[in-house]
């Protein structure tokens, strides 16, 4: 019994084969695009968690002005990003967190992480006009287990967040 090689496709060569791989590949690289990018505001935090990774304190010296992450969120938005994803730090803190949102909105979905110790009713609504669709307030189990590492009564302040962005159609 002889077996022939089958034939799928009468005269493909393996040289064919490997040209119209790599002709679809540089295709799927010039088409494509991130899908998010995370962006860390500041350094600085208003909180001094017991496990945090991040190490943040009080903002870094030089960080960037308005203006200098405005530029930053231009060239994000240009490589076609469909969603960004403030963090830090904490970037509640920056006083310029409204007007980051706002421009971001306008090109792509924005959302932010957060520890939810700066979100009021007023602030949150405030970010939900400029534009921000989703918000992660980080919640570290029950009570006792959350004040336990990040401080007494953080977790009611982040629940109260919560709230309020549930509130705000957040």
């Amino acid at each position: 019994l002889v077996l022939e090689k089958p034939q799928i496709i009468p005269d493909l060569s393996p040289q064919n084969i490997l040209d119209i791989t790599r002709d679809k590949f540089k295709k799927a690289v010039q088409a494509s695009k991130p899908l998010f990018a995370w962006f860390s505001l500041t350094e600085g935090c208003d909180l001094h968690c017991k496990y945090c990774f991040a190490d943040s304190i009080k903002p870094r010296e030089g960080e960037l002005s308005t203006t200098e992450i405005l530029n930053i969120i231009d060239n994000i938005a240009e490589a076609g990003t469909e969603a960004i994803v403030f963090g830090g730090g904490e970037p509640a803190l920056r006083r310029d967190l409204v007007e980051i949102v706002q421009y971001s909105s306008r090109y792509m979905s924005v959302a932010m992480n957060t520890n939810g110790q700066a979100l009021d009713q007023h602030y949150i609504e405030q970010l939900a006009r400029a534009g921000l669709s989703q918000i992660k307030i980080s919640v570290d189990g029950l009570q006792e287990t959350h004040d336990w590492n990040r401080g007494k009564g953080t977790f009611d302040k982040a629940i109260e967040g919560l709230k309020a962005a549930k509130a705000a159609g957040i």
